[in-house]
């Protein structure tokens, strides 16, 4: 035997040996094939197009078709288009997932995996629950009484530009209307925002009165002038006292939804004629139906009604959308972080301005450059073994949330580690605090150690995620929470620890 070649040869087996064992705490599971998932960030905002696709998605119409609101919500839907914000029932997150490929785009879409995110953003109608009756909003669905109202042909144009532009010919574009006899144009009304109008000293003849009487509804006017129809005519009146009215006039109207083409039609409560305006020079009329007005066919449509008193704001807002096996989720809660796919680094002023995560150590970190790096396939991933294991106390702190109006929340996260000590929590752990003041002020706060509620701690013997749930239900009400996770380590044990999906949200029953 040549002995000479043993010892080489021993050599070389301990150095594979500590080699596997640093890229194992610094690099990751060497002895898996580890095959990386492209997960995608990306911020969209909604270019008004997109409305029209949500409104006509089969889907969406099915979804919107199923509430239990008699055609309101289904209304509200082709209102959209039109819109072209959120409001009412129209909600993004009911309406955004089915139609998510179109605000990706197409070319994009394509190269989405389970756990990437969309945030989008959209504008939506706020109910501030001010009153002003000088401001009109469409109204949709069940008529409420003794509401102030605007009666407005439809048309694809129900606002006026501005002040200015309505003094031009486009009027008939615009397809506000007014009775004959009350001798006021419809260029006398000033735009507030797309669907809200403001009536000025000359304009209230625009303003109705809707009140009801039995079954029927009475009209009358902003002078309480009450609005009728004889019998053998198709123009209207008005009379300011029901006592007066003769045999012939009848002042009731039947006032019925149109879920189809999403109008309301006024029909006399005694004739039947449904009343219609001609759009090109505002006229009323009344015909036995819809198809009846002659020649002037084309130039009558159904009502809408805008309803006075409700001052809603348009605000600017963000959502987000987690793409998972069910499908696109929204990201709901108090807190969110998903690390994976997003880059890499290991400064921790950079994590900090990316993530809002800082990282603070106890004492000195030896030898090593950092404790915690953000890495793209293994997450927040923490390890103190370089070549040696070192003695380090090190954290991670979350963004400051509020919990104000939580009720049961719950912190929510996935962990995978390797070479920690026994028990785990010994090492590795969550802490919490009510009092954190932001960057280098850790020492200063109160911190509570919490990991005890966490369930299933990795045991080290694979590289799998393991999620888990903790309760931080005895934080409901606290404005200034942050979690954090504790990585500590000694010349024996220095672990590798990842961490990532992390939420706190309210805790359901699914969860």
């Amino acid at each position: 035997m040549n002995i000479k070649h043993i010892f080489p040869i021993a050599l070389a087996a301990v150095a594979l040996v500590s080699c596997e064992d640093y890229t194992e705490h610094n690099f990751g599971k060497s002895e898996e094939l580890y095959q990386p998932q492209q997960v995608n960030l990306l911020q969209v905002k909604l270019n008004e197009s997109i409305y029209e696709t949500i409104a006509d998605n089969e889907t969406n119409v099915t979804l919107a078709a199923e509430a239990e609101d008699e055609g309101e919500t289904l209304a509200q839907l082709q209102l959209l288009k039109r819109k072209k914000r959120f409001f009412g029932n129209i909600t993004p997150e009911k309406y955004l997932p089915a139609v998510m490929k179109e605000v990706i785009g197409n070319t994009q879409y394509y190269s989405i995996t389970v756990g990437s995110r969309v945030t989008v953003t959209f504008d939506q109608e706020v109910e501030t629950g001010a009153t002003d009756n000088n401001a009109y909003v469409l109204a949709t669905g069940e008529l409420t009484a003794a509401g102030k109202y605007l009666l407005v042909a439809k048309g694809e144009k129900q606002v006026l530009t501005d002040s200015d532009d309505a003094l031009t010919d486009a009027a008939s574009d615009n397809g506000y209307i007014y009775p004959s006899t009350n001798g006021k144009t419809h260029r006398e009304v000033t735009r507030l925002s797309n669907d809200a109008i403001k009536l000025d000293e000359t304009s209230t003849g625009y303003l109705f009165n809707i009140d009801k009487d039995g079954d029927n509804w009475l009209i009358c006017n902003f002078q309480d002038n009450y609005l009728y129809l004889k019998k053998d005519q198709n123009t209207f009146s008005y009379i300011d006292d029901l006592g007066e009215l003769e045999d012939e006039q009848y002042p009731a109207w039947k006032i019925t939804y149109n879920a189809n083409d999403f109008t309301y039609n006024i029909v006399n409560a005694e004739t039947g004629q449904v009343m219609l305006y001609e759009t090109d020079g505002g006229m009323a009329g009344a015909y036995s139906d819809k198809g009846s007005a002659n020649s002037y066919q084309d130039g009558y449509v159904a009502i809408e009604l805008y309803k006075a008193g409700h001052a809603n704001e348009i605000e600017t807002a963000e959502m987000t959308f987690e793409l998972t096996d069910e499908g696109w989720q929204v990201i709901e809660g108090y807190l969110g972080q998903i690390f994976k796919g997003t880059g890499g680094s290991d400064n921790a002023e950079f994590i900090y301005n990316t993530y809002g995560w800082s990282i603070e150590h106890e004492g000195p970190i030896g030898d090593l450059s950092y404790v915690w790096k953000v890495d793209n396939m293994y997450g927040l991933r923490a390890s103190a073994y370089k070549g040696t294991a070192y003695a380090v106390k090190s954290w991670v702190i979350s963004p400051t949330f509020s919990l104000e109006k939580a009720k049961n929340p719950a912190l929510i996260f996935s962990q995978a580690q390797k070479f920690a000590g026994f028990p785990v929590s010994q090492y590795l752990q969550v802490w919490i605090s009510t009092n954190y003041e932001g960057v280098g002020k850790r020492s200063e706060a109160s911190w509570k150690n919490i990991s005890k509620l966490v369930n299933n701690w990795p045991d080290g013997s694979n590289w799998n995620f393991i999620r888990d749930t903790v309760s931080l239900a005895d934080y409901a009400g606290e404005t200034n929470v942050n979690v954090a996770f504790r990585y500590l380590s000694t010349e024996e044990h220095a672990a590798t620890w990842e961490v990532d999906s992390i939420y706190v949200k309210e805790l359901k029953i699914k969860d």
